[in-house]
């Protein structure tokens, strides 16, 4: 929980169905994907087998992240395949983000330590790839490198480390980064994997 000001305490947790339907949605998101599109997204999010951790400010959604198996992309040319898709232990970190008012608060803080709270993830590798086109760097007022470098700082205080790879994606902007958080829980086989699985 966060308290900003004697009427804003901000808290964070994971998600239901039921509560996804009842929560209003701050405008003010749009980097991933827009607040009014929002919904159903995380809807989706939650039909795959995945999580939404959000932060809420009396009933309302302020910011959230994802966290869900690797499933295939359809994209107009085609289904994309990705190599993570293939590690049994894999979690995909999907989307993060803060509606445009409550950003500066420490709100990305208080998501991502409700992320990886408690043992939930520790059976998993959970990976992100943290691509720059995704990144709202104009409403930041920082350039391109700073904003990386809060990015990182963020991940990595949720227990996150950056991995080298030639995943074409992440080669496609020098800005890209790889990034994953390997639970106590994953086996040695499962580490193996991964690292296998950086380079092709």
């Amino acid at each position: 929980m966060v308290r900003l000001t004697d009427d804003e305490i901000f808290n964070a947790r994971l998600l239901s169905r039921d509560d996804l339907e009842a929560v209003e949605i701050s405008p003010g998101f749009r980097a991933i994907v827009r607040s009014a599109e929002l919904r159903p997204v995380l809807q989706h999010v939650l039909e795959l087998g995945g999580a939404v951790t959000a932060a809420l400010n009396d009933g309302m959604l302020i910011g959230y992240a994802t966290d869900l198996p690797f499933v295939p992309v359809d994209w107009s040319s085609g289904r994309i395949e990705r190599r993570w898709e293939h590690l049994p232990a894999a979690r995909e970190l999907g989307s993060l983000e803060v509606a445009a008012a409550y950003r500066g608060r420490g709100i990305a803080h208080l998501v991502m330590d409700s992320l990886v709270a408690g043992r939930r993830l520790e059976p998993y590798i959970v990976i992100g790839e943290a691509l720059a086109w995704h990144w709202d760097i104009r409403a930041a007022g920082v350039d391109l490198w700073r904003y990386r470098g809060m990015l990182v700082g963020l991940l990595e205080s949720a227990g996150f480390g950056r991995f080298d790879t030639d995943e074409a994606e992440i080669r496609e902007h020098e800005a890209n980064f790889l990034i994953a958080r390997i639970g106590a829980g994953t086996s040695a086989a499962d580490r193996r994997a991964f690292r296998e699985a950086l380079h092709r």
